[in-house]
């Protein structure tokens, strides 16, 4: 499933969300333990994708 068939079965979705999540999704599968404070939520990620 690609990103354009998740915008169109997800209508509140934009697709920096997705690429927010799938950056996210990126930066915990390269780590071995998770510490809040070093990481961004996909809010802070899209966020930051968006500017």
């Amino acid at each position: 499933m690609g990103i354009e068939e998740i915008l169109a079965d997800y209508e509140d979705l934009e697709k920096a969300d997705i690429l927010a999540v799938l950056t996210f999704a990126t930066r915990l599968a390269q780590v071995k333990t998770l510490q809040e404070s070093n990481y961004f939520t996909p809010i802070q990620t899209r966020q930051a994708l968006v500017q």
